[in-house]
């Protein structure tokens, strides 16, 4: 894929990772920004002049200024996966990797979880938590209806729901999480979410 591709389907936003990825060299990626092609919006961030810095944009802004290895969660993940439609204000980004993460975006809300494998999805070319993660970490923000409407939406089962809340039982707004989840045994709910 190259450049002008990578940044048409990325609404305009891109890591120096990525660019090299195209086969673009630093002082390229120099020259663009000087000329104004491209602004650095992040400390290896760009955006391609003329794309707006919509919600979309801020959100892969969000988590590529944080590490090669973050992950988008919580209600802006649920917003970006579909599951929720507001347009988040701060986007929880978890990183595996332990220590100062820097953070270039206002945005970004960092936080260190090392995600299992199971529980990390790329949707539309930004890497998330998977759907049943991110259903309960949002109801950590957004309540018990996002968890009601994955649900009655076959996006998740109580079964997923389950099983990701016990990979991780000391996470933030676990006991919450738990409440939630208690509401729900017994429920008959445990289909297949749909594909």
């Amino acid at each position: 894929m190259d450049i002008t591709e990578l940044t048409v389907r990325r609404d305009g936003v891109f890591s120096a990772r990525e660019a090299r990825e195209c086969g673009v060299d630093s002082s390229t990626i120099r020259r663009r920004v000087a000329a104004g092609e491209w602004t650095a919006v992040a400390r290896g961030v760009y955006l391609v002049a003329g794309h707006a810095r919509a919600a979309r944009a801020q959100a892969r802004i969000a988590v590529l200024s944080v590490h090669a290895d973050a992950v988008l969660g919580g209600a802006a993940a649920a917003w970006w996966l579909g599951l929720h439609d507001a347009e988040p204000r701060k986007h929880l980004v978890y990183t595996g990797t332990r220590g100062k993460a820097r953070r270039s975006s206002a945005t970004a809300v960092v936080r260190y979880r090392h995600l299992h494998d199971e529980d990390i999805a790329v949707h539309q070319g930004l890497r998330t938590t998977a759907a049943a993660l991110t259903v309960l970490d949002a109801s950590t923000e957004l309540g018990i209806s996002v968890i009601d409407s994955a649900l009655l939406t076959r996006r998740v089962s109580v079964d997923a729901l389950q099983t990701a809340h016990a990979r991780y039982p000391g996470r933030h707004g676990a006991p919450r999480v738990a409440s939630y989840l208690r509401g729900y045994s017994g429920t008959g709910l445990v289909q297949k979410p749909s594909e």
